[in-house]
């Protein structure tokens, strides 16, 4: 089976307040293909795939991809951990235009966005203008594409990141919410911090 680490429940929630909770899984690396018939055989139905990543394109993405079409999941979706803390990274618009050159034999649904703290620069002012920046790049490619692009983060993520859970990029996006699970159940889904109204602002319901 794939490590443990990679498991998530999938909350994608859209317009107004539905909410849809389903089994994927998360990764990066590249995943046999008898590691996705055993998920998509315990209920597993969606597949968020890395496909950027430290300034560059992830090799494993187009492989993850076929894979996940071979075996029966339901939806195959990309992200891109983006590039922001250093010199060396490349301006938003160069990173969005890779991955969606990148991406452009791939069927994906949705391209979320990782907004994660770990992954962003301690000054909410330049965070906000990045977001920003990457939102008008993400309009500026996704005009012939496929898919939608959207934001994955938390409550509590946002607010390191922007300063506040209501500051909002968009308010037409689908947010991705992951629950990391141990494989013994659902617990913390009690206590899980949900998003609101598929907008690009959180606060709880």
């Amino acid at each position: 089976m794939v490590a443990s680490k990679i498991l998530f429940i999938f909350v994608s929630i859209l317009i107004g307040t539905l909410v849809h909770a389903r089994l994927g899984i998360d990764v990066e690396r590249t995943v046999h293909y008898l590691q996705f018939r055993c998920l998509r055989e315990h209920g597993y139905r969606v597949a968020n795939i890395g496909c950027y990543k430290n300034n560059e394109v992830i090799s494993s993405c187009p492989p993850n991809y076929y894979k996940t079409l071979n075996k029966g999941f339901m939806e195959a979706n990309a992200y891109i951990r983006p590039c922001v803390k250093d010199s060396s990274c490349k301006p938003p618009s160069t990173q969005v235009n890779e991955l969606v050159e990148y991406l452009a034999e791939l069927d994906f649904k949705y391209v979320y966005l990782f907004v994660e703290a770990s992954n962003w620069t301690s000054s909410t002012k330049k965070n906000r203008k990045l977001l920003q920046d990457f939102r008008s790049a993400f309009e500026t490619a996704n005009a012939n594409a496929r898919w939608v692009w959207g934001v994955h983060s938390s409550q509590e993520d946002w607010k390191k990141v922007t300063g506040s859970r209501t500051w909002e990029l968009d308010s037409s996006k689908p947010l991705w919410y992951t629950n990391y699970v141990d494989g013994n159940g659902y617990a913390n889904l009690k206590i899980i911090d949900r998003l609101a109204s598929g907008r690009g602002r959180m606060q709880r319901i």
